[in-house]
């Protein structure tokens, strides 16, 4: 492999799909604005019958050799993944970068160069990752989901992900190292790859800028309840206590159900949305 300066990374980008026909041109129109010599993109298709192939072959040609296109059926968007980092491996050298950017997602406009010239700039970090523009399903902007240095380092039993997993672009060793996505969790694998990180103390840094634009809507917004269960699932294998972690499960559930009741009561809506959501 050729020896490549830690301070020079090159990036590694990969997107995992299934007829994603509908939002992925908005992926890889950011994608080609930012267009330089030092990223490579795998687009990893699950088999999609809409046109999601077709508009990825020719963003591909488009891009002069540095697109890779596979389709083909999957067992789901982790092995997907997993099949995208691994291709990404082999042409890595350990102080490179890797992130994942979804069919359903975008980068904000020089979010590559940031990241880069973070990366160039400190060659001891592992990971780095910044905020998300919250888009809704129709691609309009929501509110900013921001991501501060304070909250690290967190325990296993944070109840939320401590690390806006769309914006994080990793060192190629990091993969490497602890391993790939845990494809037995269906919707919350890249929830407890984030706590196996933490866990082991790799070090972070915070680009205090939005890096993402994440589109609502998908499995993990979708799917509530069996989000949980495997977020539950996933603190309690890296420490968090199973009694408290189920017990307050329990009270959400009853707090969502008493909710259902009483909402039509002059100002429960407002206090509950303030204390729960």
């Amino acid at each position: 492999m050729r020896e490549r300066l830690p301070q020079q990374p090159t990036l590694f980008l990969v997107t995992a799909c299934l007829n994603a026909e509908a939002t992925i041109s908005d992926t890889f129109a950011v994608l080609e604005e930012q267009a330089v010599e030092w990223a490579h993109y795998f687009v990893i298709d699950g088999a999609s019958t809409d046109g999601t192939v077709e508009l990825a072959h020719r963003f591909a040609e488009e891009q002069g050799g540095r697109v890779t296109v596979i389709s083909e059926p999957d067992t789901g968007i982790y092995s997907a993944m997993n099949k995208g980092v691994r291709l990404a491996l082999r042409r890595a050298a350990d102080d490179d970068l890797i992130a994942i950017i979804n069919a359903d997602d975008y980068y904000v406009s020089g979010a590559l160069h940031t990241v880069r010239a973070a990366a160039a700039r400190h060659p001891e970090v592992d990971i780095f990752y910044g905020d998300c523009e919250l888009l809704d399903e129709c691609g309009v902007s929501r509110r900013q989901r921001r991501t501060s240095e304070p909250r690290l380092p967190v325990t296993p039993t944070c109840f939320t992900m401590p690390l806006e997993h769309p914006t994080m672009f990793m060192r190629a060793h990091v993969y490497n190292t602890f391993g790939l996505y845990d494809e037995s969790y269906r919707i919350a694998a890249d929830y407890e790859f984030v706590l196996r990180l933490i866990v082991a103390q790799t070090s972070t840094l915070y680009l205090a800028e939005p890096i993402t634009y994440f589109r609502e809507g998908g499995i993990s917004t979708t799917k509530i309840n069996e989000s949980l269960r495997e977020a539950i699932r996933a603190r309690i294998a890296h420490g968090a206590n199973p009694v408290y972690e189920w017990a307050r499960y329990a009270k959400q559930k009853f707090n969502e159900q008493l909710f259902a009741v009483l909402r039509v009561v002059p100002g429960v809506e407002c206090i509950y949305t303030e204390r729960y959501r």
